[in-house]
């Protein structure tokens, strides 16, 4: 509803940088289920890295709130949940030993996960679903370019501005060199069938071929392929 929102405002790259929410969504779904024999456990670490975040902003509430019955609620509501021991546990040792930021739940099982190995890691589906290797280029192409446009960063100024060298500003009628018009819904539909099919395969649900038949010629399909 965001990404449509932006759209019919006008604001169709700001839409696009908002769909790259449901593309983490979906890479989360496939790292999970890569293997078998781990998505239980990978699906529980999913769920208590929860409170490491409850953690972060229950320590930006002490630095931040002043002493009364707002801090006082926020400790009762620490304390009812649990959040400071649970949170300690599931921090890995080898980040705790080296201080280390912990602001990735995959970071839990292995440091070295990162969007670009999930989406390359062999996946059971993928002879189903990634012919030709489109979740490769979707995420070289639509999560990157999207997240460049969520931080701004010079090579999204570069590809976004006809006119590199202006400064970035938000204002009206600015023009860029690729139309988000339409890409941000392609990347809902896309991530939406994948997180089903990944959700499917890791309840041990087969995919009907009715759900899949709209997807099956999705390789040769140019909106895959960017032109920015």
């Amino acid at each position: 509803m965001a990404c449509i929102a932006l759209l019919e405002a006008g604001y169709s790259d700001e839409a696009f940088g908002t769909a790259r929410s449901i593309i983490e969504c979906s890479l989360s779904l496939r790292y999970m289920t890569l293997d078998r024999g781990k998505i239980d456990s990978r699906s529980n670490d999913y769920v208590d890295f929860l409170f490491c975040e409850k953690k972060y902003f229950l320590e930006q509430c002490r630095k931040y709130l002043s002493p009364g019955a707002d801090l006082d609620a926020v400790e009762a509501f620490a304390e009812r949940e649990g959040i400071e021991d649970r949170w300690a546990s599931i921090v890995p040792d080898r980040m705790r030993k080296k201080n280390l930021p912990f602001n990735d739940w995959k970071l839990i099982e292995n440091s070295d996960w990162n969007g670009w190995k999930i989406a390359t890691e062999p996946h059971p589906l993928d002879s189903q679903i990634n012919h030709g290797d489109w979740i490769r280029r979707q995420y070289a192409g639509d999560y990157r370019g999207g997240s460049a446009m969520v931080h701004c960063s010079i090579r999204s100024l570069d590809n976004i501005f006809a006119d590199s060298g202006i400064a970035f500003k938000v204002g009206e009628n600015i023009k860029t060199t690729f139309d988000h018009r339409t890409e941000p819904l392609i990347i809902i539909v896309t991530n939406l069938y994948l997180m089903v099919r990944y959700t499917f395969y890791g309840a041990n649900v087969d995919g009907a071929e009715c759900f899949d038949k709209p997807f099956e010629d999705a390789s040769s399909k140019l909106v895959y392929l960017r032109q920015s």
